[in-house]
């Protein structure tokens, strides 16, 4: 019981560094954060995408960055930062439940403040399919739902 509660309370403070890391990142002008984490075949990959004023956006085409993209070196380091607590969470899954992590989905409804996450332990990627592959189809999917709900 001891352990759950540490593992529970470990797990949510790496979630919420998690989004409190991407709304810094769009400067808390989104509705809807989405963080996407892979670790498979010694590769950790971690992105997320956002959804700003009822569109699904790119981390690079956030309204507050204006006409331009997000800057190189911005968006640099809230990757490598993200990494790192993605990293984290893995280690923190392999100690307390024996598990490899393999993917993580957490998406945060910023309006609600109601934050849900999707762990995964199973295989997604081949020598045909890569993380960027499997995020970049999330972004569609997303984009697809939100066609219909307007």
């Amino acid at each position: 019981m001891l352990n759950n509660s540490i593992f529970e309370k470990q797990l949510n403070q790496i979630q919420i560094d998690l989004i409190e890391l991407a709304l810094e990142y769009a400067k808390y002008t989104v509705d809807t954060v989405y963080i996407y984490g892979s670790n498979e075949r010694n590769s950790v990959f971690f992105n997320a995408f956002f959804k700003e004023g009822g569109v699904i956006t790119e981390k690079h085409k956030l309204k507050v960055f204006g006409s331009n993209f997000a800057p190189i070196e911005l968006q640099m380091k809230f990757l490598d930062l993200g990494m790192e607590d993605f990293k984290d969470l893995c280690k923190l899954f392999e100690i307390y439940q024996g598990k490899t992590l393999t993917q993580l989905k957490l998406v945060y409804d910023v309006v609600n403040k109601k934050a849900h996450a999707n762990y995964s332990y199973d295989s997604f990627l081949s020598d045909k399919i890569i993380a960027d592959h499997i995020f970049n189809q999330w972004i569609e999917n997303e984009r697809n739902i939100n066609k219909i709900d307007t």
